[in-house]
């Protein structure tokens, strides 16, 4: 037991809560950068089945170790020398941004096809704008726990690179299973997230609000949280659905024609060599 109290200890070290922008954060989005560099090169000359499978298996599982910590340390507790055990049910591994590590073992896993198609669509399209949110704005997933700023940074900025490294892994062409076929799995999640939101209230007596949709708690997302209120709640999550699938279907027709122009730049200097 006091081996047990030293790990919580250990795993619950403190530091200035960092602000947006600020050292902590400028760190990650260098290391970001540099990470998505990398797995572009990985995407452009290592086009292989089993690199893919890899890239999936290897970042999914060190997202799960993570959040195994994160769960620890929002289970446990130290009040002097006292353990107290008290899980914060509003840590729940089941937020939008918690279900790409699922996906993403379930999805190296699966064989090719259409199926595994629609489920790295949602990684490269759902999971790569649920990670530039947070990166973009991160607001209050900062705390004053260094392990929990961390794994937050590494879990969603991991969801970034595997959506880059799909983006480019896929440029080659056009494909309606990749794209269409995540808005499948994206509402197979949201109704799980919303079935729990409706189900799991009546047993317990705090905060629980997975995809941040349920009618109890409401809604704290940017623009969201401001539509929330304003409309019904039926309204609400048509909208909540249908802003998620056009941010999507952005950043899929905005990958696209990024490939075909780098494409045409490409097909047209070879042109002018062969020319000269």
């Amino acid at each position: 037991m006091d081996f047990f109290k030293k790990l919580i200890e250990i795993l619950t070290l403190k530091m200035d809560e960092p602000g947006n922008y600020g050292w902590f954060h400028l760190l990650f989005i260098g290391l970001l950068i540099i990470a998505c560099l990398g797995v572009i090169f990985l995407a452009n000359h290592h086009h292989h089945e089993k690199t893919l499978k890899l890239v999936l298996l290897i970042c999914g599982s060190i997202m799960i170790i993570f959040e195994i910590y994160k769960q620890l340390v929002f289970t446990f507790r130290l009040n002097g020398n006292q353990l107290i055990v008290d899980y914060q049910w509003y840590a729940f591994p089941f937020q939008l941004c918690s279900t790409p590590m699922y996906i993403m073992i379930i999805a190296g896993l699966w064989k090719p096809g259409k199926a595994r198609d629609a489920l790295l669509g949602y990684l490269a399209l759902f999971g790569l704008f649920g990670g530039l949110c947070v990166y973009v704005f991160p607001n209050d997933v900062f705390v004053s726990e260094i392990g929990i700023d961390i794994q937050t940074m590494i879990h969603h900025g991991i969801q970034i690179v595997v959506g880059v490294f799909l983006l480019a892994y896929y440029r080659r062409s056009y494909n309606r299973s990749f794209w269409l076929g995540s808005f499948a799995i994206f509402a197979i999640v949201f109704s799980i997230a919303l079935t729990l939101d409706f189900v799991v209230p009546y047993f317990i007596n705090e905060t629980f609000n997975m995809f941040y949709i349920s009618q109890q708690y409401g809604c704290t997302l940017p623009v969201l949280s401001a539509i929330y209120p304003a409309v019904p709640y039926v309204v609400f999550l048509f909208i909540y659905g249908l802003g998620f699938c056009l941010a999507a279907s952005v950043i899929y027709w905005l990958s696209f024609s990024i490939n075909l122009l780098c494409k045409k730049i490409y097909q047209d200097c070879l042109k002018l060599q062969v020319n000269h």
